[in-house]
């Protein structure tokens, strides 16, 4: 319970702060473009799998044991939205989809823990899941 108030709260915190950075740095931006953080970090820590167009046809692809989700068809959840929550739990680590057998993605919270602190992993985290929000086909 306690960790989840946490993770919350540092949720709260990261949307904050990619929402201060983003009204400064994308004013005028358009469409896509709007998230180019999270574009840039799909593309050097997601795209080799993924796939630059998120439909898990990446060239690092063929050597996991399993395909890849197409990133670009992630079902809503109940309320017909995208599962926001879901997919940061899923990049961040904390959600193990269990179709999956076991865990082949990387643990993308901890690595940019590791390199950048708990509140720019949370900003990361945050940046990528609008990111793959926005490949979503409509």
């Amino acid at each position: 319970m306690l960790r989840r108030m946490i993770a919350i709260a540092a949720l709260g915190l990261a949307v904050a702060l990619v929402l201060s950075g983003a009204t400064s740095t994308s004013v005028g931006a358009q469409g896509k473009d709007k998230n180019a953080r999270g574009k840039q970090l799909y593309m050097t820590y997601c795209a080799s799998c993924h796939g630059v167009d998120g439909k898990g046809t990446g060239p690092a692809a063929a050597a996991l044991k399993a395909p890849l989700m197409d990133l670009t068809r992630i079902p809503k959840d109940k309320d017909g939205k995208f599962p926001a929550l879901k997919i940061r739990n899923i990049i961040d680590g904390e959600l193990v989809v269990s179709g999956h057998g076991s865990r082949e993605m990387p643990v993308w919270g901890r690595y940019f823990k590791e390199r950048a602190g708990q509140t720019m992993s949370f900003s990361n985290v945050y940046a990528l899941m609008r990111y793959i929000e926005s490949l979503q086909v409509q």
